[in-house]
């Protein structure tokens, strides 16, 4: 088990143990690591999301959730500092890794068998209240097109995801127009592209309507992922 545990959500997350079970803990570092920003993350609707931030001086021993008081850098926490959060940013990764974590597997994508690590990884992610990505129903039935010109590719589709996701990633507020703007298309071509590429599962949900969000599907990785082989 200690072994399967080393290819799980453990190299991604911290683990907090409760009393009401288990709590995933992830961490970034800020201002060259003087800062750790920790969040604790929650459960809605079966999708990862932010629901606690710390922000601590970085001291390999201590957890997110400790008490244990730690000297500051010196000025302390700054208005400088709290700028460099990125919440968007962040979100992306988190989502993005509890849905590797779910599918990871060590024969690679496309074996059609399920290993005991992606076994064990989507146990463990449904146990912690998320749900694996094809218990989301998403990347796993084609869309169907009506008559008429043929639609670009699904490869199409996860380029674009790709590079949405990468301006959110990078806290872009407006990751639509960034897209449009490095590229020959309009931001309205590339806000129906995105929309276009949510529905083939190729990008995840908005986590709201009429507001960015989202992160590469498993389904988009590895197309893009065999693409570039």
């Amino acid at each position: 088990m200690s072994e399967l545990r080393g290819a799980s959500l453990d190299l991604k997350f911290e683990r907090q143990l409760t009393d009401e079970g288990e709590v995933l803990w992830k961490k970034f570092a800020l201002e060259g690591g003087q800062w750790t920003c920790a969040y604790r993350i929650a459960e809605q609707d079966g999708h990862p999301v932010l629901g606690e931030l710390c922000i601590y001086p970085s001291d390999i021993r201590r957890k997110p959730w400790s008490s244990r008081p730690t000297a500051p850098p010196r000025g302390g926490i700054t208005t400088r500092l709290l700028r460099k959060l990125s919440l968007g940013r962040h979100s992306a990764v988190v989502r993005g890794q509890i849905d590797e974590a779910a599918s990871e597997s060590p024969e690679g994508p496309g074996t059609g068998e399920s290993s005991s690590v992606e076994d064990f990884n989507r146990e463990l992610v449904r146990a912690l209240g998320f749900q694996a990505p094809d218990d989301r129903g998403r990347g796993t039935t084609p869309r169907r097109r009506g008559p008429g010109r043929p639609g670009r590719p699904d490869t199409f589709y996860a380029r674009i995801a790709e590079r949405y996701v990468k301006e959110l990633e990078e806290g872009n507020p407006h990751p639509t127009a960034a897209v449009a703007s490095d590229s020959h298309y309009s931001q309205a071509n590339v806000r129906d592209m995105v929309h276009e590429a949510r529905a083939r599962g190729l990008l995840s949900p908005a986590p709201r309507k009429g507001l960015p969000g989202g992160w590469l599907t498993v389904r988009a990785r590895e197309l893009l992922a065999s693409e570039r082989r």
